[in-house]
């Protein structure tokens, strides 16, 4: 004899079956195929407890006990990669050519290496003012085209916020902020995993005009 499979059998306890189909596996019930029966009794009574589970209410009581036992798990933050940019360049640093005497300019141009970055900086101090305006680009030295846009850019005093901004798609950003000592950049590159931190206040006593 031959048997219909457990599938068959969930659709025929489901009423999910056409006429004809739903009959003849009746008809092999009734010629005495005890193993399907057993399966079809199993399965009416899943196809019970389900319909009778779908109108219970759980007491108040039980729900607000499971809630107070459930803790869910802290989310993990993605640990990232630092990165501490060391300075390869300073126009302040540069001795003066033979016979030019150096220019009063506030100017500051800066550039540092962060492990496969490269971040150029570039501080102009406002005439009469503790203001300070700050232009920037980090690129790949892998990829110098790769897009590094949407980046997340802070100034930092200590562990206090100064100025915050995000890159163009270029890697480009620029912040206006007060001159204060112990001021560092942080450039965090998130698909990458990597924050970059690049301290500005040990490079700017070759600038007087700029106290950071």
């Amino acid at each position: 004899m031959s048997h219909y499979l457990a599938e068959r059998w969930v659709d025929f306890v489901r009423g999910l079956l056409s006429e004809e189909e739903r009959a003849a596996m009746k008809r092999h019930l009734d010629e005495g195929c005890e193993s399907c029966r057993r399966e079809v009794n199993v399965l009416q009574v899943m196809r019970n407890f389900a319909r009778e589970e779908a109108w219970a209410e759980p007491p108040a009581d039980a729900v607000r006990m499971a809630q107070a036992i459930y803790v869910p798990p802290p989310r993990r933050e993605r640990a990232l990669r630092r990165l501490l940019g060391r300075l390869v360049f300073d126009n302040f640093a540069q001795p003066a050519m033979a016979g030019v005497r150096q220019s009063g300019a506030s100017g500051q141009q800066m550039g540092f290496e962060a492990g496969p970055y490269y971040i150029d900086l570039r501080l102009e101090g406002e005439p009469e003012s503790s203001r300070v305006a700050l232009a920037g680009q980090i690129v790949s030295r892998e990829e110098p085209g790769a897009p590094l846009g949407g980046l997340n850019v802070v100034l930092l005093a200590g562990r206090k916020v100064v100025a915050e901004t995000v890159s163009n798609e270029f890697g480009e950003f620029s912040l206006e902020f007060s001159a204060a000592k112990n001021h560092r950049l942080r450039i965090t590159l998130p698909q990458e995993g990597v924050q970059v931190n690049v301290p500005l206040a040990a490079h700017s006593e070759e600038n007087p005009d700029i106290a950071l």
